[in-house]
Protein backbone atom coordinates (compact mmCIF):
# COMPACT_ATOMS: atom_id res chain seq x y z
CA UNK A 1 0.00 0.00 0.00
CA UNK A 2 1.41 3.60 -1.13
CA UNK A 3 2.18 5.91 2.06
CA UNK A 4 -0.62 7.96 3.20
CA UNK A 5 1.08 10.53 2.70
CA UNK A 6 0.83 10.37 -1.13
CA UNK A 7 -2.45 9.33 -1.03
CA UNK A 8 -3.94 12.27 -1.99
CA UNK A 9 -1.87 12.85 -5.30
CA UNK A 10 -1.83 9.83 -6.69
CA UNK A 11 -5.60 8.19 -5.92
CA UNK A 12 -7.49 8.74 -9.12
CA UNK A 13 -10.86 11.12 -7.69
CA UNK A 14 -13.66 8.25 -6.84
CA UNK A 15 -11.44 6.44 -4.76
CA UNK A 16 -12.17 9.65 -2.10
CA UNK A 17 -15.93 9.81 -2.89
CA UNK A 18 -16.83 6.84 -0.35
CA UNK A 19 -19.74 9.19 1.36
CA UNK A 20 -22.19 7.81 -0.93
CA UNK A 21 -23.99 5.66 1.53
CA UNK A 22 -27.14 4.21 3.52
CA UNK A 23 -27.58 3.76 7.65
CA UNK A 24 -27.05 0.66 9.48
CA UNK A 25 -29.18 -0.44 11.89
CA UNK A 26 -26.94 0.21 15.35
CA UNK A 27 -29.70 -0.91 17.90
CA UNK A 28 -29.34 -4.36 16.78
CA UNK A 29 -25.40 -4.58 17.92
CA UNK A 30 -24.77 -7.99 19.96
CA UNK A 31 -26.38 -7.81 23.40
CA UNK A 32 -27.11 -4.21 23.15
CA UNK A 33 -30.89 -3.10 24.45
CA UNK A 34 -30.87 1.11 23.86
CA UNK A 35 -33.06 3.10 25.74
CA UNK A 36 -35.68 5.59 25.21
CA UNK A 37 -32.70 8.12 25.49
CA UNK A 38 -30.31 6.29 22.63
CA UNK A 39 -32.94 5.62 20.72
CA UNK A 40 -34.24 9.31 20.24
CA UNK A 41 -30.39 10.68 19.93
CA UNK A 42 -30.08 7.98 16.84
CA UNK A 43 -33.29 9.51 15.46
CA UNK A 44 -32.01 12.72 15.67
CA UNK A 45 -29.02 11.96 14.48
CA UNK A 46 -30.41 10.22 11.78
CA UNK A 47 -32.68 13.61 10.73
CA UNK A 48 -29.72 15.38 11.00
CA UNK A 49 -27.28 13.62 8.33
CA UNK A 50 -30.65 13.38 5.88
CA UNK A 51 -30.74 15.90 3.05
CA UNK A 52 -28.22 16.98 0.21
CA UNK A 53 -24.61 17.89 0.98
CA UNK A 54 -22.01 19.86 -1.26
CA UNK A 55 -18.74 18.87 -0.70
CA UNK A 56 -16.66 21.61 0.16
CA UNK A 57 -12.93 19.96 0.22
CA UNK A 58 -11.34 16.94 1.10
CA UNK A 59 -8.13 16.93 2.63
CA UNK A 60 -5.17 13.68 4.35
CA UNK A 61 -1.82 14.17 5.65
CA UNK A 62 -1.85 18.20 5.84
CA UNK A 63 -2.54 18.45 2.08
CA UNK A 64 -5.84 19.16 0.47
CA UNK A 65 -7.73 18.19 -2.87
CA UNK A 66 -7.45 21.29 -5.26
CA UNK A 67 -10.92 22.60 -5.61
CA UNK A 68 -11.05 21.85 -9.02
CA UNK A 69 -11.31 18.26 -8.71
CA UNK A 70 -13.58 18.76 -5.97
CA UNK A 71 -15.77 20.40 -8.30
CA UNK A 72 -19.63 20.14 -7.58
CA UNK A 73 -19.28 17.13 -6.07
CA UNK A 74 -22.42 16.40 -3.85
CA UNK A 75 -23.78 14.26 -1.18
CA UNK A 76 -27.45 13.26 -1.35
CA UNK A 77 -27.98 11.17 2.28
CA UNK A 78 -31.98 10.07 2.00
CA UNK A 79 -33.30 6.90 4.46
CA UNK A 80 -31.27 3.62 3.57
CA UNK A 81 -29.81 5.60 -0.05
CA UNK A 82 -26.63 7.54 0.72
CA UNK A 83 -25.00 8.56 -3.56
CA UNK A 84 -22.14 10.66 -4.22
CA UNK A 85 -22.43 12.63 -7.90
CA UNK A 86 -19.98 14.75 -9.68
CA UNK A 87 -21.78 16.63 -12.43
CA UNK A 88 -24.65 14.29 -12.09
CA UNK A 89 -22.61 11.37 -12.42
CA UNK A 90 -22.79 8.71 -10.20
CA UNK A 91 -19.52 8.17 -8.37
CA UNK A 92 -19.71 6.06 -5.52
CA UNK A 93 -22.18 4.24 -2.79
CA UNK A 94 -21.95 2.46 0.32
CA UNK A 95 -23.67 1.26 3.43
CA UNK A 96 -23.59 2.92 6.90
CA UNK A 97 -23.25 2.76 10.38
CA UNK A 98 -23.12 5.20 12.89
CA UNK A 99 -23.30 5.31 16.53
CA UNK A 100 -24.03 8.67 17.87
CA UNK A 101 -23.55 7.53 21.87
CA UNK A 102 -20.13 7.33 21.34
CA UNK A 103 -17.46 10.72 22.10
CA UNK A 104 -16.90 11.26 19.34
CA UNK A 105 -19.59 10.13 17.22
CA UNK A 106 -18.13 6.55 14.96
CA UNK A 107 -19.24 6.20 11.59
CA UNK A 108 -18.29 2.69 9.31
CA UNK A 109 -18.98 2.83 5.72
CA UNK A 110 -19.21 -0.35 3.93
CA UNK A 111 -18.10 0.54 -0.17
CA UNK A 112 -21.28 -0.96 -2.80
CA UNK A 113 -19.92 0.60 -5.42
CA UNK A 114 -16.87 2.57 -7.02
CA UNK A 115 -13.16 2.10 -6.96
CA UNK A 116 -13.05 1.18 -3.11
CA UNK A 117 -15.77 -1.62 -3.55
CA UNK A 118 -15.43 -3.88 -0.88
CA UNK A 119 -13.28 -2.10 1.12
CA UNK A 120 -14.92 -0.68 5.09
CA UNK A 121 -13.34 2.34 6.40
CA UNK A 122 -13.85 3.57 10.17
CA UNK A 123 -14.22 6.91 11.21
CA UNK A 124 -15.60 9.74 13.46
CA UNK A 125 -17.94 12.51 12.32
CA UNK A 126 -19.23 15.41 14.12
CA UNK A 127 -22.20 18.13 12.61
CA UNK A 128 -22.59 21.46 13.42
CA UNK A 129 -25.62 23.40 12.03
CA UNK A 130 -25.08 23.31 8.24
CA UNK A 131 -21.67 21.86 8.49
CA UNK A 132 -20.86 18.17 8.19
CA UNK A 133 -16.80 16.99 9.16
CA UNK A 134 -16.15 13.27 8.74
CA UNK A 135 -12.48 11.82 9.41
CA UNK A 136 -12.01 7.87 7.86
CA UNK A 137 -9.15 6.06 8.44
CA UNK A 138 -6.84 4.60 6.04
CA UNK A 139 -8.30 0.76 5.22
CA UNK A 140 -6.74 -1.40 7.51
CA UNK A 141 -5.92 1.50 10.34
CA UNK A 142 -7.37 2.00 13.57
CA UNK A 143 -10.71 4.21 13.99
CA UNK A 144 -9.73 7.59 13.68
CA UNK A 145 -10.37 9.55 16.84
CA UNK A 146 -10.03 13.15 16.07
CA UNK A 147 -11.18 15.23 13.04
CA UNK A 148 -7.94 16.94 11.96
CA UNK A 149 -5.78 17.30 8.63
CA UNK A 150 -2.26 17.17 9.91
CA UNK A 151 1.12 15.12 8.66
CA UNK A 152 1.59 11.91 9.80
CA UNK A 153 -2.23 11.61 10.36
CA UNK A 154 -3.57 8.37 8.51
CA UNK A 155 -7.09 9.43 7.25
CA UNK A 156 -8.71 11.39 5.11
CA UNK A 157 -11.01 14.48 6.25
CA UNK A 158 -14.29 15.23 4.35
CA UNK A 159 -15.82 19.33 5.13
CA UNK A 160 -19.35 19.11 3.54
CA UNK A 161 -22.00 22.08 3.94
CA UNK A 162 -25.94 21.39 3.49
CA UNK A 163 -28.03 23.04 1.10
CA UNK A 164 -30.21 25.55 1.62
CA UNK A 165 -33.82 23.95 2.54
CA UNK A 166 -34.88 26.99 -0.12
CA UNK A 167 -32.69 25.58 -2.57
CA UNK A 168 -33.42 22.00 -1.58
CA UNK A 169 -37.20 22.71 -2.17
CA UNK A 170 -36.84 24.35 -5.71
CA UNK A 171 -34.66 21.46 -6.65
CA UNK A 172 -37.29 18.97 -5.66
CA UNK A 173 -38.31 17.00 -8.99
CA UNK A 174 -42.20 16.61 -10.18
CA UNK A 175 -43.37 12.95 -9.05
CA UNK A 176 -42.53 10.05 -11.63
CA UNK A 177 -46.23 9.43 -11.77
CA UNK A 178 -49.69 11.32 -10.83
CA UNK A 179 -53.44 10.70 -11.65
CA UNK A 180 -55.90 13.82 -12.13
CA UNK A 181 -59.80 13.66 -12.92
CA UNK A 182 -60.46 13.77 -16.99
CA UNK A 183 -63.69 14.69 -18.43
CA UNK A 184 -64.98 11.43 -19.78
CA UNK A 185 -67.46 8.39 -18.29
CA UNK A 186 -65.89 5.90 -20.57
CA UNK A 187 -62.56 6.63 -21.45
CA UNK A 188 -59.41 7.41 -19.09
CA UNK A 189 -55.86 9.58 -20.92
CA UNK A 190 -51.61 9.29 -20.28
CA UNK A 191 -49.88 12.49 -20.70
CA UNK A 192 -45.83 12.05 -21.02
CA UNK A 193 -44.04 14.84 -19.75
CA UNK A 194 -40.79 16.29 -20.52
CA UNK A 195 -39.46 19.91 -18.97
CA UNK A 196 -38.92 21.35 -22.96
CA UNK A 197 -41.04 24.06 -24.07
CA UNK A 198 -41.00 22.27 -28.00
CA UNK A 199 -40.28 19.12 -27.70
CA UNK A 200 -39.54 16.92 -30.62
CA UNK A 201 -39.63 13.30 -29.13
CA UNK A 202 -42.61 11.28 -28.94
CA UNK A 203 -43.48 8.74 -26.71
CA UNK A 204 -45.53 5.54 -27.76
CA UNK A 205 -47.90 3.18 -26.52
CA UNK A 206 -48.40 -0.77 -26.54
CA UNK A 207 -50.87 -3.03 -25.41
CA UNK A 208 -50.89 -6.57 -25.64
CA UNK A 209 -47.55 -6.51 -27.61
CA UNK A 210 -49.49 -4.22 -30.45
CA UNK A 211 -48.80 -0.62 -31.25
CA UNK A 212 -51.80 1.45 -30.44
CA UNK A 213 -52.53 4.96 -32.51
CA UNK A 214 -51.63 3.21 -36.22
CA UNK A 215 -48.08 3.20 -34.75
CA UNK A 216 -48.03 7.22 -35.22
CA UNK A 217 -46.08 8.15 -31.24
CA UNK A 218 -47.35 11.49 -29.80
CA UNK A 219 -45.17 14.04 -28.94
CA UNK A 220 -44.16 14.23 -25.38
CA UNK A 221 -46.25 16.50 -23.45
CA UNK A 222 -49.48 15.87 -25.45
CA UNK A 223 -52.12 13.69 -24.17
CA UNK A 224 -53.82 10.68 -26.10
CA UNK A 225 -57.11 9.40 -24.58
CA UNK A 226 -57.28 5.41 -24.01
CA UNK A 227 -60.07 2.74 -23.59
CA UNK A 228 -59.74 1.77 -19.96
CA UNK A 229 -57.05 -1.19 -19.35
CA UNK A 230 -53.09 -1.84 -19.04
CA UNK A 231 -50.87 -0.36 -21.15
CA UNK A 232 -46.85 -0.06 -21.80
CA UNK A 233 -45.20 3.49 -22.15
CA UNK A 234 -41.96 3.46 -24.07
CA UNK A 235 -39.97 6.64 -24.45
CA UNK A 236 -36.20 6.48 -26.44
CA UNK A 237 -36.53 2.75 -25.41
CA UNK A 238 -37.50 3.20 -21.61
CA UNK A 239 -40.60 1.61 -20.48
CA UNK A 240 -43.57 2.10 -18.32
CA UNK A 241 -46.73 -0.23 -17.07
CA UNK A 242 -49.66 2.44 -16.84
CA UNK A 243 -52.96 1.15 -15.83
CA UNK A 244 -55.73 3.32 -17.46
CA UNK A 245 -59.19 4.09 -15.87
CA UNK A 246 -62.36 5.81 -17.33
CA UNK A 247 -62.53 9.23 -15.86
CA UNK A 248 -58.88 9.67 -15.17
CA UNK A 249 -55.82 10.77 -16.45
CA UNK A 250 -52.93 9.78 -15.72
CA UNK A 251 -49.54 11.67 -16.15
CA UNK A 252 -45.73 10.24 -16.40
CA UNK A 253 -42.71 12.79 -15.95
CA UNK A 254 -39.37 11.90 -17.97
CA UNK A 255 -36.14 13.10 -17.28
CA UNK A 256 -33.13 14.43 -19.89
CA UNK A 257 -29.76 13.15 -20.23
CA UNK A 258 -27.35 15.11 -22.25
CA UNK A 259 -23.84 14.70 -22.64
CA UNK A 260 -21.60 17.72 -23.46
CA UNK A 261 -18.19 17.79 -25.66
CA UNK A 262 -17.06 18.48 -28.56
CA UNK A 263 -17.09 17.92 -31.68
CA UNK A 264 -21.17 18.22 -32.05
CA UNK A 265 -21.12 15.79 -34.77
CA UNK A 266 -19.67 12.93 -32.23
CA UNK A 267 -22.55 11.05 -31.26
CA UNK A 268 -23.32 9.75 -27.96
CA UNK A 269 -26.00 6.89 -26.33
CA UNK A 270 -27.16 5.61 -23.05
CA UNK A 271 -27.68 1.90 -21.72
CA UNK A 272 -30.32 -0.42 -19.73
CA UNK A 273 -28.73 -3.43 -19.74
CA UNK A 274 -27.97 -4.63 -23.06
CA UNK A 275 -30.65 -2.29 -23.94
CA UNK A 276 -29.45 0.93 -26.26
CA UNK A 277 -31.81 3.84 -25.32
CA UNK A 278 -32.11 5.63 -28.66
CA UNK A 279 -35.07 6.65 -30.66
CA UNK A 280 -35.92 4.55 -34.04
CA UNK A 281 -31.98 3.23 -34.01
CA UNK A 282 -30.59 7.25 -34.30
CA UNK A 283 -27.88 7.93 -31.33
CA UNK A 284 -27.80 11.94 -29.91
CA UNK A 285 -25.15 14.31 -30.78
CA UNK A 286 -23.26 15.44 -28.63
CA UNK A 287 -25.26 18.63 -26.66
CA UNK A 288 -28.45 16.87 -27.74
CA UNK A 289 -30.68 16.33 -24.74
CA UNK A 290 -32.25 12.82 -24.67
CA UNK A 291 -35.24 12.14 -22.65
CA UNK A 292 -35.93 9.15 -20.74
CA UNK A 293 -37.92 7.34 -18.09
CA UNK A 294 -36.28 8.51 -14.79
CA UNK A 295 -33.57 5.74 -13.57
CA UNK A 296 -29.67 5.03 -13.66
CA UNK A 297 -27.92 4.24 -16.63
CA UNK A 298 -24.26 3.71 -18.23
CA UNK A 299 -23.97 6.40 -21.00
CA UNK A 300 -21.21 6.08 -24.09
CA UNK A 301 -19.59 8.42 -26.61
CA UNK A 302 -19.57 6.53 -29.61
CA UNK A 303 -15.98 6.60 -30.96
CA UNK A 304 -16.28 3.47 -33.37
CA UNK A 305 -15.03 5.09 -36.31
CA UNK A 306 -11.77 5.65 -33.85
CA UNK A 307 -11.74 2.92 -31.68
CA UNK A 308 -14.03 1.20 -28.73
CA UNK A 309 -16.08 3.07 -27.27
CA UNK A 310 -16.01 5.51 -24.69
CA UNK A 311 -17.84 5.09 -21.11
CA UNK A 312 -18.42 8.23 -19.10
CA UNK A 313 -19.79 5.65 -16.46
CA UNK A 314 -23.28 5.88 -14.64
CA UNK A 315 -25.66 8.20 -15.18
CA UNK A 316 -28.73 8.97 -12.27
CA UNK A 317 -32.05 10.36 -14.42
CA UNK A 318 -34.65 12.14 -12.44
CA UNK A 319 -38.07 13.36 -13.23
CA UNK A 320 -38.54 16.61 -14.68
CA UNK A 321 -34.45 17.37 -14.51
CA UNK A 322 -31.60 17.50 -16.63
CA UNK A 323 -28.47 15.58 -15.76
CA UNK A 324 -25.17 16.90 -18.05
CA UNK A 325 -22.39 14.63 -18.13
CA UNK A 326 -19.10 16.29 -19.44
CA UNK A 327 -17.11 14.60 -22.13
Amino acid sequence: MKSWKYKIVLLPLAAFLVIGCSRGDTSAQKGAVPDKEESARAQQDEKGLSGTWNVVNIGGNGKTMPAERVGDMKVSISARQYTTTKSGKVIEQATITTDPSKQPKTIDLAITQGEAKGQTLLGIYEITGDKLQIALSEPGAARATEIANRVGLRQDVWELRRESPDKEKAAEAPKEESVVAYDSKTKGAIQVKVDQKDPVDRFDLLQNGKHIGNGNPKLLNGTVELAPGDYIVDVNRTQRKVTIEAGKKTILWTGELVVEGKPSTMAWYAMKGEVKLTSTGVEPLLNRASPLFPGTYTVFVDTSLTGKDESLGQAEVKAGRKTVLKH
